[in-house]
């Protein structure tokens, strides 16, 4: 089973390719961008990156995983009091 693994950080976005429980590859994408702490969305040419080393293409991976950092505050239910303010003001709910 290939797992694509995403961390888009606003630090550093990485990507990481797993079968089962044997990693494959892993790119950061201020690797590849050649820019210092290259991070705030998706790490697609890091993912690209990943899948060339692997020799696999998209349509091979069986389930992707991710930190919450790409996902906008509305979709998480758990936060109250200042975060949900904080998240209507800015858009996010």
């Amino acid at each position: 089973m290939l797992i694509l693994g995403l961390s888009p950080t606003s630090h550093d976005s990485t990507a990481c390719l797993f079968d089962g429980y044997r990693l494959l590859a892993e790119v950061s994408q201020e690797r590849l961008t050649r820019r210092k702490a290259a991070g705030g969305g998706t790490p697609l040419e890091a993912m690209d990156e990943c899948l060339a080393i692997a020799g696999h293409r998209h349509n091979r991976v069986d389930a992707g995983a991710m930190n919450r950092s790409l996902c906008a505050e509305g979709y998480y239910r758990h936060f109250t009091g200042y975060r949900v303010v904080n998240a209507r003001l800015r858009g996010g709910h």
